[in-house]
Order: structure tokens, then C-alpha cells, then sequence
């Protein structure tokens, strides 16, 4: 399936399923994320920051609630922890990031919602200066502050095309981050 096609999927299935037409519906929010990335012959840890832009809304259930987002979002750098590489190796190090996800959840009590994280992501990796799609997967929990904020803490698996030099990197972040209801 190619990469625009899954853009198109994703993000026709988040306004179908997701009701926009609500404004208290829209979130904006930022979140901190510590990455390490492997490949064969390099290792890269480091934090960058993203923002988000989403629409999330309640499904009823017969006994529960049932959350869904759908979701863009930026990173618009990356800070180095430690880039190990063996000689001759290249840096597993991305740059910039942009990507699209759904989140699909439940209400777990009153203010807690448990989600997971399906997308797609497009990062630049710095060596060689390349941009590659990478297929999401994570796990979050959102609880909720006030009437309009909202803490997130996440996981999120990635795992990216064929990189010249690395292979198929593989990421894994943990973060913490915030949403605001506008």
C-alpha cells in the first residue's frame, strides 16, 4: 500500500468516525518524549518534543464508554542523549518528524482513559540526509486535570522502510505530555 494511501485511509477514517463538528472536540497540546532507536551497527537515544493537533470525541457502549482521536502531529527536532555508532556506521539520529494517528480507548474511571496509538510517521534521519515512512504502534493512558486539560503518558513502537546503511530502524519512546480542549 503506498504511503499516501495510508494518509488518505487514516485520516478519512478519523473524520467519519470522529464528530468535528463539536469545537469542544478539538485539542491542541505538546508532549516530551525520550527516544532510542536501534539498527544493526548503531544506537541513538535522545528527546524531542511534539505537538499536537486532534479531534476526539465518546462512543457509548452498552456498559462502558469508548474514546476515539484522530490525530496530526509535528516534532520539529531532536536533542542528542548519546549516538553510538561503530566505525564506519552511520547515526540512527532523526531530525524532524511529521505523522497522523488514530487513538482508540476506553474510560477506565471517572477522568482516566487507558488508548492505543496506530499511525504512520515520516522522520528525516540526519545520515544519510533521508526521509522514511515508519508504521506506529503504542499504548497511553490520559487523565483528566481540569475541564479542558488533560495528562498523557505514552508509549509508541516504530518501525521504519529500509534506510540506506541502517536497515529497518526500529524506535521506542516513552513521554509525557499534555492536551488542552479548545
Amino acid at each position: 500500500m503506498k504511503k499516501g494511501s495510508i494518509i488518505s485511509v487514516l485520516l478519512i477514517t478519523s473524520l467519519f468516525m470522529v464528530n468535528i463538528t463539536h469545537a469542544r472536540n478539538v485539542y491542541i497540546g505538546p508532549m516530551l518524549l525520550f527516544q532510542h532507536i536501534d539498527a544493526p551497527h548503531s544506537h541513538f537515544n535522545g528527546i524531542h518534543p511534539r505537538l499536537s493537533l486532534g479531534f476526539e470525541d465518546w462512543i457509548d457502549g452498552i456498559d462502558t464508554e469508548y474514546y476515539f482521536a484522530g490525530e496530526l502531529f509535528v516534532s520539529p527536532a531532536t536533542a542528542t542523549l548519546s549516538d553510538l555508532h561503530d566505525k564506519g556506521a552511520i547515526s540512527t539520529k532523526t531530525t524532524r518528524s511529521i505523522g497522523i494517528s488514530i487513538l482508540p480507548g476506553i474510560k477506565l474511571d471517572d477522568g482516566w482513559i487507558g488508548y492505543s496509538r496506530l499511525g504512520v510517521i515520516n522522520s528525516t534521519f540526519s545520515s544519510p540526509d533521508v526521509s522514511k515512512w515508519g508504521g506506529q504502534a503504542g499504548l497511553g493512558v490520559q487523565v483528566c486535570l481540569t475541564a479542558t486539560l488533560n495528562l498523557r503518558v505514552e508509549y509508541i513502537f516504530t518501525a521504519y522502510q529500509f534506510v540506506p546503511g541502517l536497515h529497518r530502524p526500529k524506535s521506542n519512546e516513552v513521554g509525557m505530555g499534555l492536551t488542552y480542549r479548545l
